[in-house]
């Protein structure tokens, strides 16, 4: 009986061992954790892309003759760098406080966006989601200490690396 109950501890503890040795997290895990703020926001335009954009098409039938770019890819990508903007401009007015349960709350202009968030690409990578928005967003990780973090996120207009400096 003594044997039974001593077999079933060590298998428990052996099981507690193995699961928790499994559930490790990447030391940058511990970096983020605190009160970020934005201290500079680049805009990385992609000149391949831009030009790219900028070229008008050849029709088929007739390859020597550009039709120019349409109006509405016009109003589209002009949009597209309005919004950039606004992200740009509320991402330097803004305080992000990430917890260690994988939730971060934003906060700007008087307002909270509540996002969760996961390590990923041995600790390149954190995957932010915000579920009022439905969205995804994915910030690479260029360089990473106790005191600033710069990172890029990539939008279908330009990228964005941001810096961030620990405040608390």
């Amino acid at each position: 009986m003594m044997k039974n109950i001593l077999l079933t501890l060590s298998a428990f503890v052996f099981i507690l061992l193995l699961t928790g040795s499994c559930a490790t997290t990447h030391p940058n895990e511990k970096i983020l954790v605190g009160t970020w703020k934005a201290v500079k926001v680049e805009k990385i335009v992609d000149t391949l892309n831009l030009s790219a954009k900028n070229i008008s098409k050849k029709t088929p039938s007739r390859k020597n003759v550009t039709t120019p770019k349409s109006e509405t890819q016009e109003i589209a990508y002009s949009k597209g760098m309005e919004a950039l903007d606004r992200f740009v401009k509320n991402e330097m007015n803004s305080t992000m406080v990430i917890s260690p349960d994988k939730t971060a709350i934003r906060t700007f202009r008087g307002r909270e966006a509540k996002v969760t968030w996961k390590m990923k690409g041995k600790g390149t990578r954190v995957v932010i989601k915000n579920p009022e928005l439905g969205k995804t967003y994915v910030m690479e990780i260029l360089s990473i200490n106790k005191e600033e973090i710069v990172a890029l996120v990539s939008s279908p207009i330009a990228d964005i690396k941001l810096t961030y400096k620990k405040i608390q």
